[in-house]
């Protein structure tokens, strides 16, 4: 047998092996070769040595507990009947029933930065996530890039001992770099998760989800009972399986983050029918009735005011008698989501309950990474409507829906829909405001629930204290005597911004411990200070469409609004005319705060909403692809959508050939070229609303063709018409007007797919046939953008 000498002691486990022989070292030092025979006869064995040196290595207290954390998407303070709200979420009340609940926790009021924050245990932008991936700009606290200098909470307990996994919705990565070729530091598993399983977008179709494993693009099953939360479920499950047979001895951490209750809204008709007939009363009347029942469980202060609806928003009553079975029915699918995701929670606790875990795991249970979400604005069946700011009306809406089945297919795969404003209002009861808005806690104020049987005795007092989601990371190190890294991975570490809630976990009316809070999004600006906090609305009416003077807004200018939360909970009364200099005096620490943090320029957030033209896209103005490409994410994608282009495909088909040939986007959005039957035919569908179609009257033979579409805009501008015009072999043989180009995006998730459709279908045309995959053979796709 070969001699083998491990010269670096410390990193191989402190041996030095020769043959068959060990001989345990200490740290730093190298034994002499080959080992004299008393060293040799003094040491333990290799089996003895290596299972010394584990024990010696386990730096985490024996009974470190198991830890789940669950984060629900766009999910706001008065939605769950747990705390008197209008959604069933039995799993939510069972975990608080058994452990404790908070009703000052907060977040960011969005997606990306409320997730770095729970991640990292600092403020969203100090780690460059003051805004959306999407949104992304070149300011420093807006990269969408979460720097090596703040290791995520999962990166810690991973060097600590702890198998770690992430389920479900991801969003913390430049959406530019998302594809097959990476780069891979930015994904979960750069981040100290060891297993991956979900999207990494900020949304996707519950029904043909974008899924990911690890970092490997995957396909659902074409299974109509499927459902990406049910799945995120059994996934969940089975990891944990795989945990105790492989790992018993090492407690796991798990994030579970759904795409539920984020648009599109899709769920299964039987449960949304559950709440049939149950909104006809208007979002206004449900919020009296939610904060009603607030009160009656003492989950908010007997002397909460409920604040009154913006002057903006539409009341129930301006909504057309012809149009509120739309708009109810819109509801009932969100409140049928919020019950179906509560229940797949409930499978994962069932498994931990069964197998004799759930003693000793730590559940925070986080219902919503921000308020319930306004971007619906006034009801739609294609969820990015909005966030293009298309402009439309709820009857050209209600027509197209009829096209598609009418109100039986919303929630189904042939829709993107998304609730009324109203609703979401409703949804952030008793507080002012929506997602989007970090001045008002309906954009911010979200209940979180947390349960460890072993630890925590079940109390049903709320825990009333200032907090914010930057606390969970360093309340984990606190419960398990881990001092927050200095160096990480050999990068010095940014300091910890959050506090630990360890001391409420025990008594009700612990001190508040938390002094300092500032938020800030698009603009929309607070400042937390013992008790007082300070606020600016901000140029972003999230439940509004048009946004007149989003370009000329300064946020020197803006008008600030103070509270005395110690007596008044809901935000109810401004008292900044009675107390200027307070009132000044938090203007002044939100600058400091917001310089400390990288939140500069302020309204950072609004820049692409004003400059659509500047959004994340791929440097390439030309692309050659084989005919499997596949799974190129929209934003890394040609910019087929609203930039003028040519595409050239070189084929060879049989007669009455079918398939597609490519595809962007899905059916909330997207353009297709294909062949049915023969024919080539081109769709452009804008968001459901407008679909341009151009079919070449002729079959195409059978043989090899050069294809060509090209599309023209009449400007160089987002939104501007288009011209379409297909030719074979020099020809032209169709042609279609694009009325409106989209403006940013047609899908979050989305991608560009050759030879097939693969995802959420462009077409309806060919939904039933899906993913189409054309029945030739193509040689080249290529793409030229002008």
């Amino acid at each position: 047998m070969s001699k083998v000498v491990a010269l670096l002691a410390p990193s191989i486990l402190g041996l030095v092996a020769v043959g068959c022989h060990s001989t345990a070292v200490e740290d730093g030092a190298v034994l002499p070769f080959p080992p004299t025979p008393s060293a040799s006869k003094a040491g333990p064995t290799l089996q003895e040595s290596v299972h010394e040196r584990r024990k010696a290595a386990n730096h985490l207290p024996a009974d470190a507990p198991n830890v789940l954390v669950v984060l629900i998407d766009d999910a706001g303070f008065g939605v769950p009947d747990t705390f008197g709200g209008f959604a069933h979420t039995p799993t939510l009340s069972r975990l608080a029933e058994q452990g404790i609940s908070y009703n000052r926790f907060h977040t960011t009021s969005i997606c990306s930065p409320t997730r770095a924050c729970l991640l990292t245990g600092r403020n969203h932008q100090r780690v460059g996530s003051g805004t959306i991936a999407e949104r992304a700009v070149d300011w420093d606290g807006y990269t969408g890039i979460m720097p090596m200098t703040s290791a995520t909470v999962a990166e810690v307990l991973k060097d600590y001992g702890y198998k770690t996994s992430a389920f479900g919705k991801w969003h913390n990565t430049p959406a530019d770099q998302t594809t097959a070729m990476g780069p891979f530091t930015y994904w979960p598993t750069g981040y100290g998760f060891e297993y991956f399983y979900g999207f990494m977008a900020g949304e996707t179709s519950q029904w043909e989800p974008r899924l990911v494993e690890n970092t490997t693009a995957i396909e659902p099953p074409h299974d109509e009972h499927y459902h990406l939360t049910e799945d995120m479920a059994e996934k969940g499950i089975t990891w944990l399986k795989k945990h105790r047979a492989f790992a018993p001895d090492k407690p796991f951490f798990m994030y579970w983050s759904p795409g539920g209750v984020h648009g599109p809204h899709h769920v299964n008709a039987q449960w949304a029918d559950k709440y049939k007939g149950k909104f006809d009363q208007g979002w206004d009347k449900l919020r009296g009735e939610i904060f009603a029942r607030q009160k009656a469980l003492g989950w908010i202060p007997a002397d909460s005011e409920l604040t009154p609806r913006d002057q903006t928003m539409a009341a129930w009553a301006d909504i057309p008698a012809a149009e509120r079975a739309f708009q109810a029915r819109l509801m009932e699918l969100y409140a049928g989501f919020c019950e179906h995701t509560d229940a797949q929670v409930g499978k994962l606790v069932d498994y931990l309950d069964q197998t004799g875990q759930r003693e000793n795991t730590l559940i925070f249970y986080i219902w919503g990474d921000n308020g319930s979400s306004a971007e619906g604005q006034n009801g739609s069946i294609s969820e990015l409507l909005a966030q293009n700011q298309i402009p439309n009306t709820i009857a050209q809406q209600i027509k197209a829906l009829e096209g598609l089945g009418g109100l039986d297919a919303l929630g189904g795969p042939l829709t993107d829909n998304m609730y009324h404003a109203g609703w979401a209002w409703a949804g952030s009861t008793p507080f002012r405001s929506t997602k989007l808005v970090a001045a008002h806690f309906g954009g911010t104020r979200n209940p979180l629930v947390v349960s460890w049987p072993k630890k925590i005795k079940a109390d049903k007092a709320p825990r009333s204290q200032f907090h914010h989601v930057n606390d969970i990371a360093p309340t984990l190190y606190d419960i398990l005597g881990i001092e927050a890294p200095r160096v990480v991975n050999g990068f010095a570490q940014d300091p910890i911004d959050g506090v630990s809630m360890a001391a409420s976990f025990a008594d009700a009316a612990a001190p508040e411990n938390k002094h300092v809070q500032y938020f800030d999004n698009n603009g929309s600006d607070g400042i937390y200070q013992d008790g007082w906090y300070a606020c600016t609305f901000g140029p972003l009416s999230p439940w509004l469409n048009a946004q007149p003077g989003l370009g000329d807004w300064d946020s020197s200018k803006a008008i600030w609004e103070l509270y005395d939360l110690t007596k008044d909970f809901s935000q109810m009364h401004d008292l900044a005319a009675e107390h200027p200099e307070k009132l000044a005096e938090l203007k002044q620490l939100f600058l400091e705060q917001a310089r400390e943090n990288k939140a500069f320029p302020i309204g950072a957030g609004i820049w692409l909403r004003i400059h659509p033209e500047d959004r994340i896209k791929t440097p390439y103005t030309n692309w050659t692809f084989d005919g499997g490409t596949t799974r190129m994410p929209e934003f890394a994608a040609p910019a087929l959508g609203n930039q003028s282009n040519t595409v050239t495909i070189e084929l060879e088909c049989g007669s009455d050939a079918s398939g597609v040939l490519y595809a962007m986007g899905g059916a909330g959005g997207g353009l297709t070229c294909y062949m049915d039957k023969g024919h080539l035919v081109f769709e452009y569908n804008l968001m459901i609303i407008d679909r341009s179609i151009a079919k070449s009257a002729e079959k195409i033979p059978a043989g090899k063709h050069t294809i060509v579409v090209k599309t023209t805009l009449s400007k160089p501008k987002p939104g501007a018409p288009a011209e379409v015009a297909l030719s074979v072999d020099g020809k032209e043989v169709a042609r279609a007007t694009v009325k409106m180009s989209v403006p940013a995006a047609f899908t979050a998730s989305e991608s560009f797919d050759v030879g097939t459709d693969l995802g959420s279908t462009v077409s309806r045309d060919y939904f039933d046939r899906r993913p189409f995959a054309f029945g030739g053979e193509i040689g080249r796709v290529s793409v030229v953008l002008k």
